[in-house]
């Protein structure tokens, strides 16, 4: 007998929520073409569809984790310049490995997934950034943002077409975020961050200048870190970690989940409140608010005792640790310190160095991922550490490529929200809520377009909220 006689022609039954369904509902053997039902054939597929499920797991688990290979190091005023530096990251590598299975995924496919208007924006988008690289003041610094970009569009493109199983998803972010707010609470209760090479961890204490601090009477507190580069990335991130545990939750799993998950909560509040990030508090209650907005009345009333319940939790735990370290707290969000004072006057000059630069250059820009090297060419004479992008994605945008760039970025986002509005695209409501608390931190910060780890945050919540066809759930 034929080992291809043996194998089952029956759909799969439906599965409850709590068993442990197949990431990818689509893909079983007999929609392999005939010749690749054999037994070589049935291996390599099952193989490619392993990978696929793996893959996009292993990218969310390993975004936080700096690991990486320092190509070429960058210098500026005599001091190391991360926006100048060449590195390679382990979750690029992933991303490589993903790219590969992703082109298998699309051979195989008959049926054309990319929507015509918003893809076309925005590969007029990828065509003009790597222009941009050519009138830079540093071309290999330049094109290697833009390899950067087109890295985050490549991801957007295989999270959104690619059929998966979004709980599995939404439990990559729970676990990513646990494993952040634990250790960002350790961090802050020992106010100490170790060094490793291995997990691309860098040192942090309270008394090394340059770490983000809060100065209060009593002296100086560290701010958690978690393994990212700044603290307020890793509010950002545990953003996406909230949101996807609200969104489990939601989905009624078994006991022992609903326990895990109940239990993330407080932990990971913890987490966010030890950052102490301004931003990423805007942006959570933003996604929060989009969420109950999106949800509708109808679907609360539902579960009227889970959200009552959702909010008691956050509301207590956030409340708890205000009134414990309130010195603290009331000193970094009331913003009358020194420091505070201080970081509010780099803004307000990095705002003033980005009017200087988009008055040269307003319509073809300076070059993506050129910011700071631009304002050391106009005014040397400054500490390497004040130089900065100005903290506003938009404005950095506008500053690197320039007002067609913004029009061209623009027009990919709102073709992508009317495809959402006419039914073209179903929406992820819970990535959704996460994306537009996303654009309230690019108000206040730039990680999500000059940093390595934000590029990748932002493409890939953009991709799982807006999940193409019929896999979107």
């Amino acid at each position: 007998m034929k080992y291809e006689q043996t194998l089952p022609h029956a759909p799969l039954p439906e599965r409850e929520f709590g068993s442990t369904p197949p990431l990818f509902e689509e893909g079983s053997m007999n929609d392999l073409p005939p010749l690749e039902r054999g037994t070589g054939g049935v291996f390599w597929n099952s193989l490619g569809l392993r990978f696929q499920k793996f893959l996009p797991l292993a990218c969310i688990l390993l975004l936080p984790w700096q690991t990486r290979w320092i190509i070429s190091q960058g210098i500026l005023a005599n001091s190391f310049w991360e926006y100048g530096t060449l590195s390679l990251y382990v979750t690029d590598a992933v991303l490589v490995v993903m790219l590969i299975a992703f082109g298998f995924f699309l051979a195989k496919k008959k049926k054309k997934r990319l929507r015509r208007s918003s893809s076309i924006w925005l590969f007029l988008l990828v065509l003009w950034i790597l222009v941009s690289s050519f009138w830079a003041p540093s071309f290999q610094v330049s094109f290697a943002h833009a390899l950067l970009f087109i890295e985050g569009v490549l991801l957007f493109f295989m999270i959104s077409l690619v059929p998966m199983n979004q709980r599995h998803l939404f439990w990559a972010w729970v676990i990513g975020g646990l494993i952040q707010a634990m250790f960002a609470v350790l961090q802050f209760l020992t106010q100490f961050s170790p060094e490793s090479t291995l997990l691309g961890l860098a040192p942090h204490a309270p008394w090394q200048l340059g770490d983000s601090v809060i100065e209060i009477s009593s002296g100086r507190f560290l701010r958690a870190y978690g393994s990212f580069p700044h603290p307020n990335i890793l509010g950002g991130f545990l953003i996406v970690s909230l949101m996807s545990v609200i969104g489990l939750l939601k989905e009624r799993p078994l006991l022992w989940q609903r326990m895990l998950l109940w239990i993330s909560v407080p932990i990971m509040i913890a987490g966010l409140f030890f950052t102490f990030s301004r931003s990423a508090w805007l942006g959570f209650l933003v996604a929060l608010s989009f969420f109950f907005v999106l949800e509708g009345g109808i679907q609360i009333r539902k579960q009227k005792r889970f959200f009552i319940l959702l909010i008691f939790s956050m509301a207590v735990s956030v409340f708890s640790l205000s009134w414990i370290f309130s010195e603290i707290f009331s000193v970094r969000f009331q913003g009358h310190a020194r420091l505070e004072q201080m970081s509010l006057e780099e803004r307000l000059q990095s705002y003033h160095d980005a009017e200087v630069l988009f008055s040269q250059h307003p319509v073809t820009g300076i070059g993506i991922g050129s910011f700071t090297q631009a304002i050391f060419q106009l005014d040397p004479s400054r500490e390497a550490w004040q130089y900065q992008p100005v903290h506003m994605v938009w404005v950095l945008l506008l500053v690197e490529t320039g007002v067609i760039g913004v029009v061209l970025f623009l027009n990919f986002l709102f073709s992508k929200l009317k495809e959402i509005a006419s039914g073209e695209i179903k929406s992820n409501v819970t990535f959704l809520s996460v994306l537009f608390g996303l654009g309230a931190i690019s108000f206040l910060d730039h990680y999500l377009w000059s940093l390595h780890v934000g590029v990748l945050l932002f493409w890939l919540v953009l991709g799982l909220s807006l999940r193409s066809g019929e896999h979107g759930q």
